[in-house]
C-alpha cells in the first residue's frame, strides 16, 4: 500500500516537474522571440526615411523605395524563421503575434498618418499599400500553420489545409474572414487621437475581434485568411477617409475633421491584424469546441 502511495506521489511530483519546465520554455520562447522579432525589424529603420526626415509609414513615401523593400523583406523572413521556431515550441498563434510584434516596433518607430498627408500620398496608394501588407501577412501566416502546426484545439486538422486554395478561400474560410469588417468598428471608436501608440493599438483592438469573431464563425478551420481580413477592410476604410484632392484632406485634418479610419497606416494595419487576430483566437478557446477526432 505504501509502495502503492509512494509511486502515486513520485509520478505526481513528475508531472508538476514537468509542466513546470514546459511553462518556463514557453515564456521563454515567447519573450525571447519578441526581442528577437524587435531588434531584426529595427534593422530596417534606417532604409525608410521619407522627404520629412522620419521613417516613412508607408513605402509610397520612402526616398528609395526599393531598398527598402528589399531590407523589410529580409528582416521579415529572418523575423519569420524566428516566428516558426517559436510555433514549434508553443503554437502558431503565439508564433503569428510574435511576428506582429516586431513589426509594431517597426511601424511605431515610423510616421503616422499625418506624415502620409503631408508627403502627398494619395488614397488610393494608401489603400493599396495595406491591401498588399494583407497579402503579405497571408503568406507569412500560412507559412507559420504549415511548418508548426495546426492549433492546440485542432490537433488532427491537416495541415495541408492551409496552403489549400480551395480550403483557404472556401465559402467557410470566406465567411470567417467576413468577420474582419470588425476592425473597422474598433477603429472608429478607438482612434480618437494623432498618437502612434493608439493608431496600433485600434488596429489591434480591430484585429482581437476578426479573430475572436472570426474563430467562433468557423471553429474546425484552420483561421489563415482571417489573419489578411482586417487588412482588406482597413485599406477600404483608408480610401473613404483620404477621398478627395490633398489639399481637401490636409484641411480636413487640420480643424480636426478627418475620418478615424485613416489613421493606421499599412504598417500599422500589418502589425495590429498579425497581434491582434492571435490574441483573438486565443480567447476564443473558451467559446469553441475542441475537435479531435473530427
Amino acid at each position: 500500500m505504501n509502495n502503492r502511495s509512494h509511486a502515486a506521489e513520485d509520478a505526481t511530483d513528475s508531472v508538476v516537474q514537468e509542466g513546470w519546465i514546459d511553462s518556463v520554455q514557453r515564456y521563454v520562447a515567447l519573450f525571447g522571440g519578441m526581442i528577437a522579432t524587435s531588434l531584426l525589424m529595427s534593422l530596417a529603420v534606417g532604409w525608410m526615411t521619407s522627404l520629412r526626415g522620419v521613417s516613412g509609414p508607408a513605402i509610397s513615401v520612402v526616398i528609395d523605395p526599393i531598398p527598402a523593400v528589399l531590407v523589410i523583406a529580409a528582416c521579415l523572413l529572418a523575423s519569420l524563421g524566428v516566428a516558426v521556431i517559436v510555433g514549434r515550441i508553443v503554437n502558431p498563434a503565439v508564433a503569428t503575434f510574435v511576428l506582429g510584434w516586431g513589426i509594431a516596433v517597426l511601424a511605431m518607430r515610423s510616421g503616422t498618418h499625418l506624415d502620409l498627408l503631408f508627403a502627398g500620398a494619395t488614397g488610393p496608394a494608401v489603400a493599396v499599400e495595406t491591401a498588399l501588407w494583407g497579402l503579405v501577412v497571408l503568406g507569412l501566416a500560412a507559412v507559420i500553420f504549415r511548418l508548426t502546426g495546426p492549433l492546440p484545439d485542432q490537433p488532427s486538422a491537416p495541415v495541408a489545409d492551409v496552403t489549400d486554395p480551395r480550403v483557404m478561400f472556401g465559402p467557410i474560410s470566406l465567411r470567417s474572414a467576413a468577420a474582419g469588417s470588425l476592425a473597422l468598428v474598433a477603429i472608429f471608436f478607438v482612434a480618437t487621437n494623432d498618437t502612434k501608440g493608439q493608431a496600433i493599438f485600434a488596429a489591434t483592438l480591430g484585429g482581437v475581434l476578426a479573430g475572436l469573431a472570426g474563430r467562433m464563425l468557423a471553429p474546425r478551420l484552420q483561421p489563415v485568411l482571417i489573419f489578411a481580413a482586417p487588412c482588406v477592410f482597413m485599406a477600404l476604410g483608408q480610401l473613404w477617409a483620404f477621398r478627395g484632392d490633398e489639399a481637401q484632406q490636409v484641411s480636413a485634418w487640420l480643424v480636426g475633421n478627418g475620418s478615424r479610419l485613416g489613421i493606421p497606416t499599412p504598417m500599422d494595419a500589418a502589425a495590429g491584424t498579425l497581434m491582434g487576430v492571435s490574441a483573438g483566437i486565443g480567447w476564443s478557446r473558451g467559446f469553441v469546441e475542441q475537435h479531435r477526432g473530427d
